[in-house]
């Protein structure tokens, strides 16, 4: 039986549902390269059938288009769903197609997109930036690709969402961020006197103090590095202020989920459709 919740979110003409997939007792791995058999290099058409259906049973009749962004270099990039660079894939057996390849860290979707997206991560939050418009945002949100000391991010995948619906017209102060599903930051150290990190963490809170986030329940040493409020922040300098927390799950605590801390290879998956 699957291990998977759903949450339904409204905002102006904006209705999703973004479903939590976690491993449970079957132990899934819903990264994207558990959907592709060991031929899937010589045969780009050969696909884990039996992993897709999974994804197939969540979806049901909603659609059947599922696009999932490439997250490899966490580069902070948000593309417009009809421009990115897919590979097309229809999957025999399963009725899916899936849109694969474009390497960016998010997606984002026009109002009248009916494509289901899928952010695949142990650890790492995923946002979704809705507009009242219809349009929204799903992209993935780790350390890596809100600060630049860190990945290949010249702008945090936070301001480079925002960007992407303001330019087409919306006003950041109508948005809404639901941010889900990660590590929190008691499980989440970054020591500055780290005997191998250390002196990348020490850049990495120079940065946040440099930006003016130290006080913001960013920086604590101690307690570690508060993803959710480094968001939050870097979302308040750009004007959008409503950013909630969608669940308050901690990947790194919680054994329902997979969880790069610990070690895990496998990935949670973060689905979303319109409803």
């Amino acid at each position: 039986m699957l291990d998977t919740q759903s949450f339904h979110y409204s905002h102006g003409s904006c209705h999703l549902v973004v479903t939590l997939c976690a491993r449970g007792e079957e132990r899934i791995n819903w990264s994207t390269k558990a959907f592709r058999t060991k031929e899937f290099q010589e045969n780009p058409s050969l696909y884990n059938t039996e992993s897709l259906q999974h994804l197939r049973n969540i979806l049901r009749t909603y659609t059947d288009v599922l696009a999932i962004p490439s997250v490899i270099d966490f580069n902070g990039v948000v593309e417009r769903t009809h421009t990115a660079l897919f590979e097309r894939n229809e999957v025999g057996g399963v009725g899916l197609v899936l849109l694969y390849g474009s390497q960016v860290d998010g997606l984002m979707f026009d109002a009248s997109d009916k494509k289901a997206c899928l952010i695949s991560s142990a650890d790492c939050p995923t946002i979704v930036v809705m507009a009242k418009s219809g349009r929204y945002v799903v992209a993935h949100a780790g350390r890596n690709s809100l600060l630049p000391v860190f990945g290949t991010a010249k702008i945090s995948v936070v301001e480079n969402a925002i960007r992407a619906l303001t330019s087409l017209g919306d006003e950041p102060s109508t948005l809404r961020i639901v941010v889900h599903l990660g590590i929190k930051a008691g499980s989440f150290p970054h020591q500055s006197l780290h005997l191998q990190y250390g002196e990348k963490n020490r850049a990495m809170w120079q940065y946040i103090r440099d930006k003016g986030w130290w006080s913001d329940g960013i920086q604590n040493e101690r307690e570690g590095l508060n993803l959710f409020a480094l968001i939050r922040r870097q979302a308040h300098t750009l004007g959008v202020y409503t950013v909630v927390h969608g669940d308050f799950f901690d990947t790194y605590k919680d054994p329902r989920w997979w969880s790069a801390r610990r070690g895990d290879t496998e990935r949670n998956g973060v689905l979303v459709r319109r409803r």
